[in-house]
């Protein structure tokens, strides 16, 4: 109150007193602690070395104060090459917090070998490129099918690919050759 009640010739000499800003109920709680005031010319000054509730991270404290540790946090994750994700078939799954660590990232999807499925396993931006086919075949709209570019057709007896002029199978009766 600015004056001398003690009447020792000093005016609000030591006076200090527990404070707290944060919300009701959450001083004690998980990280939050009280801290003190001190007055000075009859003015209380700031609270100070208080802790109020902050945003939850993975540290296994309760940070917001509510009573619950590292509760439902999760983030995006992705351990795939840079620039593969959201390319062709890759995505980015979800961590989750678990006792101050995050865990595996779970529902990703990162590069594959390129298969001929018509999808782009490989995430380089490109469906079904490389030599995907046994040899005879290349992938075709997803499948691999007899290479007509390099003159291979499917045989007429259902046996794989042959080559134009090559020799039919014995099953195959018109004059032996293809």
């Amino acid at each position: 109150d600015n004056l001398d009640n003690d009447c020792d010739g000093q005016v609000d000499e030591a006076l200090q007193r527990e404070c707290y800003t944060g919300p009701a109920g959450t001083a004690g709680v998980g990280t939050c602690k009280k801290g003190t005031q001190t007055c000075a010319a009859g003015t209380w000054g700031t609270c100070n070395n208080e802790i109020t509730p902050q945003t939850e991270i993975c540290d296994n404290q309760d940070n917001d104060c509510d009573g619950k540790v590292d509760e439902f946090l999760q983030r995006d994750c992705y351990t795939g090459p840079t620039g593969t994700e959201s390319v062709g078939l890759c995505r980015k799954g979800t961590e989750t917090c678990f006792s101050g660590q995050w865990q595996a990232c779970v529902g990703e999807v990162t590069p594959q070998a390129e298969t001929c499925d018509n999808q782009d396993n490989d995430c380089n931006g490109k469906i079904d490129d490389g030599n995907l086919c046994p040899a005879r075949y290349s992938c075709q709209a997803g499948q691999c099918l007899c290479d007509a570019l390099q003159k291979y057709y499917p045989s007429p007896v259902g046996q794989g690919c042959i080559k134009e002029g090559d020799t039919c199978p014995t099953q195959f009766p018109v004059q032996g050759h293809c």
